[in-house]
């Protein structure tokens, strides 16, 4: 039996962040490999904050400067200054924040900060994804041009399954899983976010987090 992983250096709350409302990604990511694993989290930690920001404020502006704060801190921190005391997020972030690329978290940034004024929920996702999947590839040393497109693909099935439905929705979920699955010959080591795309799959009938079929994949190296 296979031993459980290893996370007693993450922070509880980003634990208990990522695990409580972004769950099926928190089961896929103890599929990363362990020198990374706390990257991923937090990265996954760092989304799911940016992501909460437009249904916390009462006025838009607020919400903006929620996000600038966030822009401030990534400039801080990857300029040697240090992250806030008292903030496990944002630390989190700033340990992780070596050898990720700075342009992808000011995008991840925008990207969620679009849902402030974009008139469909939907309008994020997509750069949204495409900028977490390069930031947890980096974090998993996954340069490869397959993977990150198979990366972005699955991100994007994800992004879009977490929706509320609508027509169309499905096929539109399927169709990013197909390509996700058709990048060609990928990186073993990515399995964690490639594995988006089952959780997406699945979502569209289900909402239980596939704990088995992720266990199965994840071991025979598909998604």
């Amino acid at each position: 039996m296979t031993a459980p992983p290893d996370l007693s250096t993450t922070s509880p709350y980003v634990l208990d962040l990522v695990r409580t409302h972004d769950r099926g990604r928190f089961v896929a990511s103890l599929f990363a490999p362990a020198p990374a694993r706390d990257k991923v989290l937090a990265l996954l930690a760092f989304d799911q904050e940016l992501a909460r920001i437009p249904a916390a404020v009462s006025e838009q502006m607020l919400g903006q400067i929620r996000f600038q704060w966030w822009r401030d801190l990534v400039e801080r921190v990857a300029d040697g200054g240090a992250a806030p005391q008292g903030h496990p997020v944002a630390q989190a972030l700033a340990a992780a924040l070596p050898g990720l690329v700075r342009a992808d978290l000011s995008a991840l940034i925008d990207a969620r900060a679009l849902a402030l004024t974009a008139p469909q929920p939907e309008a994020a996702v997509e750069p949204a994804a495409e900028a977490l999947s390069a930031l947890v590839l980096q974090a998993l040393d996954v340069a490869d041009a397959a993977t990150r497109a198979a990366a972005r693909e699955a991100a994007v099935a994800y992004g879009l399954a977490v929706q509320p439905p609508a027509e169309g929705r499905a096929a539109h979920v399927l169709a990013h899983v197909a390509a996700a699955r058709s990048a060609g010959s990928v990186d073993r080591r990515a399995i964690s976010v490639l594995l988006w795309a089952t959780l997406a799959e699945k979502l569209l009938v289900s909402n239980r987090v596939p704990t088995v079929t992720l266990t199965w994949r994840a071991w025979r190296g598909t998604y």
